[in-house]
């Protein structure tokens, strides 16, 4: 699923890179996107 993509790609991050704002982002992004599929709502930022 879209979200356990992103959830490994979150991981990634942390565990080779771990930079503050883009584990930040990264988050934003993926609640954007769980947001968007349960609730439908329109995601302006993706």
């Amino acid at each position: 699923m879209v979200w356990r993509l992103y959830l490994s790609n979150y991981l990634y991050l942390v565990n080779n890179y771990s930079p503050l704002p883009l584990i930040c982002l990264s988050f934003l992004v993926a609640v954007n996107i769980i947001l968007k599929v349960i609730f439908g709502v329109p995601v302006q930022y993706l």
